[in-house]
Formats: structure tokens, sequence, C-alpha cells
């Protein structure tokens, strides 16, 4: 590889309350394998996305951080796309949420080094504007979504990768659209149930600190405006919970 940077997506990924996860993990074995595995799987991206070719992918973790990028190409955008919605999925099935930023810059990756201005940029979104559990797509990003190609290219995954807006502005990567088509997920009615128990169990424990909760309840009404739409059942809000007293 030559060293030097390129063009490419890249998407930053940090994990939420990743000090309080490893503080648990290690008085109870399970939590710990399973922090382990999922972050194992995250790295080894290569092995779940043979369906179709990869334009260059890297992945790599560090600490609470996983950092994945790809060649700006129409199949690297919306091959990276959907990695970055399958690892949102499968971190939620173990109640780890994350946020992000997914940028189009120059960048150089190797299996060993991850630098240049578009992960800054990546970072910055993730750091000072997601705010809660979301990965957002930068204005180039989005811009590359209204290609035809991009469609016809999405259209070819069992599940297209689907952007939407935020109340608040920015677009970001609708990883729940899984919900709206459970034949891809496996064991759907067990994994539906294991996410939505680890939101309610991520509510109950943050209500006594009202900046972590504002960023759970948005991923509970995320996932409530979603499961609406399907017909699945809502998560319970602490103050629904109440009501029913």
């Amino acid at each position: 590889m030559d060293k030097q940077y390129t063009v490419r997506y890249v998407a930053f990924l940090d994990i939420l309350g990743f000090k309080n996860i490893v503080t648990e993990s290690v008085s109870a074995a399970d939590k710990a394998a399973a922090l382990i595995s999922a972050i194992e799987e995250i790295a080894d991206r290569h092995s779940l996305y043979q369906q179709f070719e990869p334009d260059d992918f890297q992945a790599q973790t560090f600490s609470d951080c996983i950092v994945m990028s790809e060649g700006a190409s129409i199949g690297g955008l919306c091959h990276l796309l959907v990695a970055v919605a399958h690892a949102s999925v499968s971190l939620l099935e173990d109640g780890i949420f994350v946020r992000g930023g997914f940028a189009k810059g120059l960048l150089y990756h190797s299996p060993k080094v991850v630098l240049g201005p578009a992960l800054i940029k990546a970072y910055s979104m993730e750091s000072s504007i997601a705010r809660v559990p979301r990965v957002l797509i930068d204005a180039e990003t989005h811009s590359d979504l209204s290609h035809g190609e991009f469609k016809k290219e999405a259209d070819r995954w069992d599940l297209p990768p689907k952007i939407s807006l935020a109340n608040d502005g920015p677009p970001f990567i609708d990883f729940l659209n899984a919900l709206r088509k459970l034949e891809v997920m496996n064991d759907a009615e067990a994994t539906i149930a294991k996410m939505r128990t680890g939101i309610e169990d991520a509510l109950a424990r943050s209500i006594y600190e009202p900046a972590h909760y504002e960023k759970v309840r948005w991923l509970a009404l995320y996932w409530n405006s979603v499961a609406a739409e399907t017909g699945i059942k809502l998560v319970d809000l602490p103050l629904m919970k109440s009501a029913k007293l």
C-alpha cells in the first residue's frame, strides 16, 4: 500500500459508557466474554461481508473506539454504510450503544495505521455534534447518496442502507431499519426482545444522571418511532411505567 492519503469514506464510532461497561465486566465473566466477542466481531468485518466485494475495507478497534473505512466508490460507500448499521445493531444486542461520525475525505488506513483529515472530521462529528447514540453523515457523503448508481448498488443488498434526518437536522444512519425487515434478522423475536430490554435497563440505570439519560431516552424514542411503523413492542419509558401503578 502506498504511504499517502487517498479519498476514502471513514466511520468513527465511540462506545458510550465504555468505562462502566469494562468495570462491570471485571466481576461478571459473561459480560466480559460478550464485550470481547462484540469488539472482535466488529474488528473482523472482512469475513462478515462477502456478499458483495468491498472497496479496500479496513477496520480497527482501540479502547472504546472503532474505525472503519473504504475507498471512495459507490460500492465502498454502500458497503461501509451497511457495515456501520450492522455494527450498531450487533452491539445493541449486547446492550452497547454507539455514537459516531461518517465522513468523506483524505485518509491513510492500513492494518497498522489510520490517520488523515477525514478521520479528524468524523471524530469531530462524533464528539461535538452527534450527542446521542447515532452515527451522523457529513454533507459530501449525503450528496453522494443522491447518485442513481448508489440506489442501484444499495438495492443489491437484502437490507439496503437507509439514511434519515433527525429532528434537530443532521442526517444519520437509520440502523434500526432492520426492524422494518425482520426476515433478514436471525431469531428476530428473541433478538428484538433482547435489544428492547437492553434499552429499558439502560433507561432505568440512568435516571439519576440526566446527561446520560438524555442519550438513552433519544434511543428509546427512536426505537418507538420505528416500532410504531412495524407493530413491534415499544420501549417502556420510566414515566410510562409509573403511570401504570
